[in-house]
């Protein structure tokens, strides 16, 4: 396995589960567990996990699983477990911050993160110890959760462990990106805000330069990207303020094997990312092992104001747009507008006029189902300064 100096082969065997008696989680069929973790300097650690399988699950009949990553607000909930076990998969929810959740496995917001007296690193003090030996710091502990999920959930006898993939949600789409590219044994991914540049992005409003940079010299998802062969879903909205549509853009590019859903207006939000009905359709598709809609990046082009990519599409395209924005400056600021584009079947061509003083824009294709696919960004060069946004209060 490569990143030798992170020791991350010790997280692919088998995991020591501990029983949580504390936490009954008022979502049927779903259980709490921890396990045992890193060591944290010189002292074990352990992971908090929500689990749960479909009832029909079983050593003769497995089925496909995943693994799901919380935001920066949240911690492993429960009714996100039941939300995918009611969609076939078995689910294991983490708490990659080193923390524990309500004892009933709800929602709710959990800043600052109950920490308990096995906990790791405190999150939100990512950029504080960078100084550090590797194992002590956040970056680490996070990849070793959710590599610790990985493996407690593909050793189940239910399991597939062939068709196990994650998810996550903000600083868990981030986990997720990591996951892609340190963690091979995933079937697919789906990172729904994250993305890497940390060093740019809201996220690090306040840190000072040298703390950016050098957290993203050591964890930032960008520099494990280029190993993930996996197919990655990637999902965000143009209006997001925590990931730029630059940055997005730039690490799904990264990514050997991409697919895109861009939205115009996508809050950001646990609930709202959990819900995207592409994810479910993607993950179904992936581990059904069918074809699955997508733009063709080696063939967007523009000429003559014609923004143009083929389609490989699984289905029938209903409709497509070219969305476009004329705007500078930060890019949650940026209006970006929708038209009718032209779908020819016959060669799979998409071609949409874009505005004279274009700054950026992509083509969508929603399929018979309803599902957006999207290509990646074209963004035209000196067309003003391209920054991240600044965090909103």
């Amino acid at each position: 396995m490569k990143y030798a100096e992170l020791d991350l082969a010790s997280f692919l065997k088998p995991v020591t589960r501990y029983e949580a008696r504390r936490f009954v989680s008022a979502t049927p069929g779903v259980r709490g567990a921890f396990l045992k973790g890193p060591l944290f300097r010189g002292k074990g650690t352990r992971v908090f996990i929500w689990y749960g399988l479909p009832e029909k699950a079983d050593a003769g009949r497995r089925v496909p699983g995943i693994v799901l990553i919380h935001g920066g607000l949240g911690t492993a909930y429960a009714p996100w477990v039941k939300k995918w076990v009611d969609h076939g998969f078995a689910a294991v929810a983490v708490d990659q911050f080193c923390a524990i959740p309500k004892t009933d496995g709800s929602y709710g917001n959990m800043k600052p993160p109950r920490r308990h007296r096995f906990s790791g690193p405190v999150a939100e003090e990512r950029f504080d110890h960078l100084d550090e030996p590797l194992t002590d710091q956040w970056g680490y502990h996070s990849i070793a959760a959710v590599m610790l999920a990985n493996t407690f959930l593909r050793d189940l006898p239910e399991v597939d462990e062939n068709k196990v993939g994650v998810t996550g949600i903000s600083w868990g789409g981030y986990a997720a990106a990591v996951a892609a590219g340190v963690d091979p044994r995933y079937a697919f991914a789906m990172v729904v805000y994250g993305c890497g540049g940390c060093d740019t992005l809201a996220l690090s409003d306040g840190k000072a330069k040298a703390k950016r940079e050098k957290f993203c010299r050591l964890w930032d998802p960008n520099r494990f990207l280029p190993d993930a062969k996996m197919p990655i879903l990637w999902t965000v909205g143009t209006n997001d303020f925590a990931f730029d549509v630059a940055n997005w853009n730039h690490s799904s590019k990264l990514a050997q094997n991409s697919f895109r859903a861009l939205r115009t207006d996508f809050p950001h939000g646990q609930y709202e990312g959990e819900d995207p009905a592409e994810l479910f359709s993607f993950a179904r598709a992936v581990v059904d092992g069918k074809p699955y809609t997508r733009f063709d990046d080696a063939t967007l082009k523009v000429k003559n104001l014609i923004l143009s990519c083929r389609v490989l599409p699984a289905g029938n395209i209903d409709r497509c747009e070219v969305v476009a924005t004329r705007a500078t400056g930060r890019w949650n600021d940026r209006f970006f507008r929708a038209s009718e584009a032209q779908y020819d079947p016959g060669t799979g061509i998409v071609k949409g006029k874009l505005p004279s003083d274009w700054t950026a824009a992509y083509l969508a294709a929603y399929d018979d189902r309803n599902l957006l696919h999207t290509s990646e960004v074209a963004i035209r060069k000196n067309a003003g300064r391209c920054r991240s946004p600044r965090r909103q209060k």
